[in-house]
C-alpha cells in the first residue's frame, strides 16, 4: 500500500513538472532547447531533483521505505526467486 501511494505521488509530480515545462516552452520537447533550468529556476530544479531521486528509491526519501519493505517481504516469502531477480538486474 505504501509503495502504491509513494509511486502515485512521485509519478504525478514528475508528470506535473513535464507538463509545466512543456507549457512554458511553447510545446518544445527537445532537451537541447531548454538551455538548463538551474540558473533561471533554481527552486524548481531542486524540487525536481528531489522528486526524481525519490522515484529511484534513494535512502532518506519516500520511495526508499516502500521499496525496502517490499523487497524484505519478497525475500522473506520467496527467497530464491527474489535472489535470482536481483542478480538478473546486475
Amino acid at each position: 500500500m505504501l509503495q502504491m501511494f509513494n509511486h502515485g505521488v512521485t509519478a504525478a509530480a514528475i508528470f506535473w513538472f513535464i507538463a509545466m515545462l512543456q507549457e512554458r516552452s511553447a510545446g518544445e520537447r527537445a532537451i537541447d532547447h531548454f538551455g538548463g533550468l538551474r540558473k533561471p529556476a533554481p527552486v524548481l530544479a531542486g524540487v525536481m531533483g528531489i522528486v526524481l531521486f525519490s522515484s529511484l528509491g534513494l535512502p532518506g526519501l519516500n520511495g526508499f521505505v516502500a521499496s525496502s519493505s517490499s523487497s524484505a517481504e519478497c525475500f522473506r516469502w520467496h527467497g530464491l526467486p527474489a535472489t535470482v531477480s536481483v542478480l538478473d538486474c546486475w
